[in-house]
């Protein structure tokens, strides 16, 4: 059931409906209307594939962490969806957005919009942590547009390689202040993650030179785990698919 007004989806009698889309973008929510939907989800505990959008929202730390606690009640979740792209939390509110993930063991699909939120690397510290949550296995991380540099996409991605149920990793890293360096540390640490079968990355618009970008390639390309490898930056664009 699609709900694109926030009042419509408060009053409605959710009754036995286990897939829940909310496209609440650009709609100037206020933090009482956070508190009241997170109370219903937190009531809605049947859910088990939720899609929310909210976008575009103001959304600082607070209504964030707000919003968290309401998820974390959804414990039948198995697809989760979030898009909190051009918002203005950090560090804290993610942190407790990924615990209350984190609580929904039985979640198996996870994708998460954090574009255009003036991201550093210490705001992110705790989204590897999402490499603990044992039943994921596609993860999709829309972290374009930041200030995320070396120090935090290799936190991250070190993290992540700690996972052992994810096959399917999808990395969106264009527009940020990555180098040489971080791809390097990048790729070392993915060619390690032998139970990946599909992985995707975009490197568009970061400090990278056109060899380093080569080397990750050839690097990637000789995965024999991966099935399905897409790589994609300004100067590359291709998709290689090995058998």
């Amino acid at each position: 059931m699609k709900f694109s007004e926030i009042e419509q989806f408060l009053k409605s009698d959710l009754g036995s409906n286990k897939e829940i889309e909310l496209a609440l973008s650009s709609q100037n929510i206020g933090s009482g209307e956070i508190n009241k939907l997170s109370s219903s989800l937190a009531n809605s505990k049947i859910i088990q594939e939720l899609t929310i959008d909210i976008s575009s929202n103001s959304i600082d730390n607070n209504r964030l962490i707000e919003l968290s606690q309401g998820l974390a009640q959804c414990k039948d979740l198995i697809k989760l969806v979030i898009d909190i792209g051009e918002n203005c939390f950090g560090q804290k509110g993610l942190s407790c957005l990924v615990q209350s993930i984190s609580s929904c063991k039985n979640i198996n699909q996870l994708s998460l919009d954090l574009g255009f939120n003036n991201l550093k690397d210490s705001s992110i510290i705790d989204l590897g942590k999402l490499g603990e949550c044992t039943n994921i296995q596609n993860l999709s991380l829309f972290l374009y547009e930041n200030k995320i540099g070396n120090t935090g996409i290799t936190q991250l991605i070190t993290q992540l390689a700690n996972s052992k149920s994810i096959k399917e990793l999808v990395l969106h890293l264009d527009y940020n202040q990555i180098s040489d360096q971080g791809v390097q540390e990048l790729g070392k640490v993915l060619k390690q993650m032998t139970h990946l079968s599909i992985l995707k990355l975009y490197l568009q618009s970061n400090m990278i030179s056109v060899d380093t970008l080569r080397q990750l390639e050839q690097m990637l390309s000789q995965c024999e785990n991966l099935t399905t490898l897409n790589f994609s930056s300004f100067q590359k664009q291709q998709q290689i698919h090995q058998s």
